[in-house]
């Protein structure tokens, strides 16, 4: 089963060449080169972590989750047509996919609890080395590193840490939630991306924005075709206080209007309930 694994096993999910590996107390983490694509990806596990085109003419074009046109680019959209400088902070850096929106008015700052994780970014992907300045990461716990942040910090919070069969449960809580609005400015823009094959954390999501009154909104946006370009399907929930903050974001395609589950009680410091979320089918 071993020698499955590492000879046969990469090859057979993304018909790739395995090209760096790395193991620590968080898991294997794999760097894959698909030559027919024309695409590199990071795995944690089985989980694509970040994907970035090998070929020169689409390198350091987001991908994955981030791809153009996608969720997290239409709040992205959004957020670019307010004036002044602005700061985005992400918890989970991946590959550094997010790093393809900063620029010299767009800070981004990642949270990574994986030492191993910003060596693999910066080495076999170039979002982070072509940002430069534009960007920084966090090594350490994202909640405990982003509550030492100046309240109102930041405009815009990515949370990026739920799509691997290992949920950071304490990032999903209560308490959890008012410290990220804490950090965000009054108009401020929250993303989760609950994008998980394993565990409903939308309806988790969905109970912790409604609890706290917020406003939001839900989107599934499909791969189709641009899978072999190196999208990714996901399922994003953008939250923010007021409905104006978010620009008339439920006229784009595909964003529907949040609702609180009915008898699901959300996550606190002190109750989680992992069973409530199995996908059972």
């Amino acid at each position: 089963m071993l020698l499955a694994y590492a000879l046969i096993l990469p090859g057979y999910i993304s018909g790739a060449n395995r090209i760096q590996v790395a193991r620590n107390f968080f898991g294997v983490k794999e760097v894959l080169d698909d030559p027919s694509a024309h695409l590199r990806k990071l795995l944690h596990g089985d989980t694509i972590h970040g994907t970035e085109s090998t070929d020169p003419s689409r390198s350091g074009q987001p991908l994955s989750y981030y791809y153009r046109g996608g969720s997290v680019s239409d709040v992205i959209d959004i957020l670019r047509t307010r004036r002044g400088t602005q700061r985005f902070g992400v918890l989970g850096l991946g590959a550094g996919s997010m790093a393809a929106y900063a620029d010299e008015n767009h800070h981004v700052r990642f949270y990574e609890i994986d030492p191993s994780v910003e060596p693999i970014a910066r080495q076999y992907f170039t979002f982070l080395p072509r940002c430069g300045s534009n960007c920084d990461v966090v090594t350490g716990d994202g909640r405990l590193q982003l509550a030492r942040e100046h309240d109102g910090s930041f405009d815009f919070l990515l949370l990026d840490a739920f799509s691997s069969d290992s949920v950071p449960t304490h990032l999903l809580t209560r308490e959890a939630l008012q410290m990220y609005l804490s950090k965000l400015k009054p108009d401020g823009i929250l993303v989760f991306n609950v994008s998980n094959r394993y565990l409903n954390v939308e309806k988790l999501v969905s109970a912790l924005v409604g609890d706290a009154g917020l406003t939001a909104f839900y989107r599934f946006d499909e791969a189709g075709d641009l899978r072999k370009l190196g999208k990714t399907s996901a399922q994003h929930v953008v939250a923010a206080r007021k409905p104006e903050d978010l620009q008339g974001i439920s006229g784009r395609p595909g964003w529907t209007k949040v609702s609180r589950p009915a008898g699901f009680e959300p996550w606190s410091d002190d109750y989680s309930n992992l069973l409530s979320l199995i996908r059972w089918h």
